[in-house]
């Protein structure tokens, strides 16, 4: 029965959570917002998939969850002048000059990717806010993408970040979690009113007997309170008077 409970309260808990996740995470894709990911739980990561430009994960601790939208990280502080990486580019930048980087991969011992150059980062710029993204003379693509490890996560332009968006996208952004709350509070209390219906204050008829207290051998379904120690009574109102 306990196990029943916590695993009930876990169930509940995971859903109010999904929920206001996903309101934030609506409304900032409707804003253009760039989320990197949108996550169920906290700590290690159990299970995830990429769909897009986002990673859908669910984590080990099933409390919490958030949205990782560009602004809310650090994405200057990634790559800085002085540092090493290696380079995808969408094509041979030898044979053409305008090629542009397509992967960032800042471990340089990393295998995976023989074909990668390893340049020494003199100059960048990843956000773009005034001008094309760079790294040295190479321009990067928009949609560009880091690889840290095993971790994907795309460059986050300026114009794709939180802060780049209006004060009411912004609001809305943050708003729409509390208020997909509010809308499941008012869906669940509908559906349950559907299914069992409200009690009726109104009527001084019982409509049930707990099993196993007293009550229960003296009153049945159906029974009408009529009078309590001489006082008429005429609802459930005035039995709790």
């Amino acid at each position: 029965m306990i196990l029943l409970n916590i695993l009930a309260f876990i169930f509940l808990l995971g859903l109010v959570i999904l929920i206001h996740e996903l309101g934030h995470f609506i409304v900032a894709k409707r804003a253009g917002i760039l989320c990197h990911e949108f996550a169920l739980g906290m700590g290690p990561i159990l299970f995830s998939f990429r769909k897009g430009e986002t990673l859908y994960s669910l984590r080990a601790v099933p409390i919490g969850g958030f949205v990782s939208m560009a602004g809310e990280e650090l994405s200057s502080e990634m790559l800085k002048p002085g540092a090493t990486v290696k380079v995808l580019f969408d094509r041979d930048p030898d044979a053409d000059p305008s090629a542009a980087i397509t992967h960032i991969i800042h471990d340089i011992a990393d295998a995976r990717y023989p074909e990668a150059q390893t340049i020494h980062v003199e100059r960048v710029d990843l956000q773009g806010k005034d001008n094309g993204l760079f790294i040295n003379e190479h321009a990067v693509k928009r949609d560009a993408v880091h690889i840290i490890g095993k971790k994907t996560m795309q460059v986050a332009p300026y114009e794709r970040s939180f802060d780049s968006k209006s004060l009411w996208k912004r609001f809305m952004t943050i708003f729409a979690g509390p208020l997909m709350n509010f809308i499941l509070a008012f869906v669940l209390f509908v559906v349950i009113a559907f299914a069992f219906g409200l009690p009726d204050v109104d009527s001084n008829r019982i409509g049930g007997v707990a099993e196993g207290l007293p009550a229960g051998a003296h009153l049945q379904a159906g029974d009408q309170i009529v009078s309590i120690d001489g006082e008429s009574v005429e609802s459930w109102r005035d039995i709790g008077a």
